[in-house]
């Protein structure tokens, strides 16, 4: 549940925008017969629709040990805002409240695929239904302090995987045991002053995994890569 607290004095001091890409690069090597054998390459670009203005700062008495906080008033806690926010009296504090995260954003995936992989023997069967075909669409997706040093991203979106004529490789969502952090991409945070101090601040978050595993009759290898990119620019 988000924290509030009044919001006398505050200020909004930065915008921030993100960006990413997954990269799910995997090769199949023919064991059985009229098993799939091929390579290729199924990547994953998102971006928030737009940025967001922040208050970034070190909340002493959030968290085990405090952390980093996006604060933002209440009454932008919707985007886009509701028309009637303030018709109702009650909603009239709003004004002056913040609340303490960053809410989840309205993120824009487009998918791409490269290579394809065939069935390799005698008499097979080809292939049902259709090739790979990239598409966009919108889902959402959150970045939030973690501790005094770093911020986490994560998604509500799943990855495109093998259907019939479509070949990829097997990580089907954000969350996936092949990564060392399950769920996140942490980014690291550098230190209050340099917010302050610079006009532009680019923080990049990294994470990838591996797997060789047999999979209907052929040897998968595959690897995937999570990239994040914050930018906080000063208002």
């Amino acid at each position: 549940m988000p924290a509030t607290a009044p919001a006398k004095g505050f200020r909004y001091t930065h915008s921030v925008t993100l960006s990413g890409q997954v990269n799910d690069s995997w090769s199949r090597t023919a064991v059985d017969n009229c098993s799939l054998q091929g390579s290729g390459t199924t990547t994953v670009s998102f971006a928030w629709k737009g940025a967001w203005k922040v208050g970034p700062i070190i909340d002493p008495h959030s968290g085990a040990h405090g952390r980093w906080v996006l604060m933002i008033k209440l009454a932008d806690y919707h985007d886009p805002r509701p028309a009637n926010v303030f018709d109702d009296p009650l909603a009239l504090p709003s004004k002056t409240i913040l609340v303490a995260d960053l809410p989840s954003r309205l993120t824009s995936i487009t998918t791409a695929f490269t290579g394809g992989a065939t069935r390799v023997g005698s008499d097979c069967d080809p292939p049902e239904g259709r090739p790979c075909a990239g598409r966009t669409f919108t889902k959402k997706s959150n970045l939030s302090g973690v501790d005094r040093r770093r911020l986490s991203f994560n998604a509500f979106f799943n990855l495109p995987v093998s259907e019939d004529a479509c070949t990829t490789g097997t990580v089907d969502g954000w969350s996936s045991t092949v990564f060392k952090n399950q769920d996140d991409v942490f980014i690291r945070m550098p230190k209050p002053t340099t917010l302050k101090r610079r006009k532009t601040v680019v923080l990049t978050g990294k994470d990838s995994g591996h797997q060789k595993i047999e999979l209907d009759g052929s040897q998968l290898d595959e690897t995937v890569t999570r990239t994040v990119t914050v930018t906080f620019k000063k208002l």
